[in-house]
């Protein structure tokens, strides 16, 4: 089991290492006052980046399947249209 789990337990530290580091690092390259306020929209950013890749992953990969399935009938374009508005709406 620990053979099998070392190569993931590398992978999350460095993630979580990662996560955590940029922050600090921002802070100490700006200056520690107006550090803090720069990494507190950094970190805000941050967030609404993370909000946003599973609903860009769910539409790329939803809106796919309905292009081609939509693909042979006469109003695909107005289709099309409508995904389109519906994941920048979402994103």
């Amino acid at each position: 089991m620990i053979v099998y789990s070392y190569p993931l337990l590398l992978a999350g530290l460095s993630g979580t290492l990662n996560d955590a580091l940029d922050k600090v690092i921002l802070r100490r390259m700006i200056g520690e006052e107006e550090g803090l306020a720069v990494v507190g929209k950094y970190g805000a950013g941050y967030k609404i980046g993370v909000l946003n890749g599973p609903i860009y992953t769910d539409v790329q990969i939803c809106g796919r399947t309905i292009l081609f399935e939509r693909a042979k009938y006469a109003d695909a374009r107005k289709t099309y249209a409508d995904v389109m508005s519906i994941s920048l709406l979402l994103c």
